[in-house]
């Protein structure tokens, strides 16, 4: 065995378990001393004569040599070179029982030398670790030993200041009681103090419950004038609605009197203008030689109005529809026959003639009911037509108005009929 794996056979158990470590050395011993035992020899066959060939000239070392040859051994060492010549066989077996004890002897001290070599490695082995082990142990308690006087010194220090602090506890004791005495002569004069305190609380007290009355009723008070004040700002609210209301009513009414002012003016203007070209036609029906053609071509007036004329001249004539008029000669106040009518039986009769080729004047007289037929040529309207598409005329009748008209009336008996052309239309 190597002495390195006899190392680590032995630095593990010597360390964990040292009786181990003995009892694999014993066990190891008898292993070694059992496989160093040579097998027996054969005994030599004795010749009759009862000795060894001589003639052969072996000797004792030769023959050790030859039994021993097979194992790898170290040879033995001879005293005396010479040969010997043994007669006696148990001589011979005596040397050799001899020999072998000297080999074992000699292993036996070979074991011994190794196991001496390992005990003093393990012993070497051991010595190191508990040097190391010990100078572990040193470096920790000197660590120990530094830190215990780091803290014996801080110790220290803390006694000092202690002793300082104790120092300053006395003579902060000897400042108290001091103060204990002048709190104690304060705490007298607070005491009495505090009695005149007491008498003046229950006059303070008194004194409170008559404000507290006092105020108890001015709240009463300001709750009455607060209910007086809020109904006095709802009837002011409900006043100004009213108010505005009615103003809103009187701006209502003062833009509908401006805008029927608007439209009488406007009507009054169609008025004029229609005027006019009525007294034009007039001039030109007296150059006519027929005197039966000589009516009151006035009466024209209501065969060209538009909707706004018929609404202007019902707001400014004398009264609703069917109404005679108030002024006039006293001839025919009472209720003419109605324009409508009369032309629409004349239409049904067929006697209606459609517009002239030429821009003139044409008049058919009829003796049926005193009627007189006019057609006349009115561009403008045209012009209100395009202004309002809702106002039509009837097909073929583009540019003029047809009327049926009473013969022989005055314009002031015709002021309340309506416009045929215009009832046409609206139809």
């Amino acid at each position: 065995m190597s002495r390195a794996v006899l190392k680590k056979r032995s630095s593990g158990a010597s360390l964990a378990d040292p009786d181990l470590n003995i009892r694999r050395m014993e066990n190891s011993r008898e292993q070694r001393v059992q496989d160093d035992v040579p097998p027996p020899q054969p005994e030599p066959t004795r010749e009759p004569n009862g000795h060894m060939d001589e003639e052969e000239g072996v000797t004792l070392p030769e023959v050790i040599e030859k039994n021993y040859a097979t194992k790898k051994r170290s040879p033995i060492k001879v005293l005396n070179n010479s040969p010997v010549v043994i007669d006696d066989f148990r001589a011979k077996l005596k040397i050799h029982q001899l020999q072998t004890e000297l080999m074992k002897k000699k292993m036996e001290c070979d074991y011994l030398r190794e196991e001496a070599k390992q005990l003093t490695d393990e012993l070497k082995f051991e010595r190191f670790m508990l040097k190391k082990k010990t100078n572990e142990a040193i470096s920790a308690l000197q660590e120990k030993n530094k830190e215990m006087t780091k803290e014996n010194q801080d110790l220290k220090k803390k006694e000092l200041e202690t002793k300082k602090a104790i120092g300053e506890l006395d003579k902060s004791m000897g400042n108290t009681k001091a103060m204990l005495k002048e709190a104690e002569d304060k705490m007298d004069s607070v005491e009495k103090e505090k009695l005149r305190a007491v008498a003046d609380l229950e006059e303070l007290r008194s004194v409170n419950r008559r404000l507290l009355a006092e105020k108890r009723e001015a709240k009463v008070a300001e709750v009455e004038a607060t209910h007086r004040a809020s109904e006095a700002e709802r009837v002011a609210q409900e006043e100004l609605k009213k108010r505005q209301e009615a103003e809103t009513k009187h701006e209502e009414l003062l833009e509908q009197r401006e805008s029927i002012k608007k439209e009488r003016d406007e009507v009054k203007q169609v008025y004029t203008s229609l005027q006019e070209q009525l007294e034009m036609e007039e001039e030109k029906r007296k150059e006519f030689p027929s005197i039966s053609t000589q009516t009151n071509v006035r009466t024209c007036l209501l065969c060209s109005s538009d909707r706004e004329h018929k609404a202007g001249h019902q707001a400014g004539g004398n009264g609703s529809r069917g109404k005679p008029a108030a002024s006039g000669n006293g001839a025919g106040r009472g209720q003419l026959p109605s324009v409508k009518a009369a032309v629409r039986r004349r239409r049904s009769s067929g006697l209606m003639q459609p517009h002239p080729p030429y821009e003139d004047i044409t008049v058919e007289e009829s003796a049926e009911d005193g009627m007189l037929n006019i057609s006349i040529h009115a561009p403008w309207l045209l012009k209100h037509q395009a202004a309002d598409p809702y106002m039509a005329t009837p097909p073929g009748y583009y540019g003029y108005g047809y009327a049926v008209l009473p013969y022989g009336v005055d314009d002031e008996d015709l002021e309340g009929e309506e416009d045929s052309t215009v009832g046409k239309n609206d139809e």
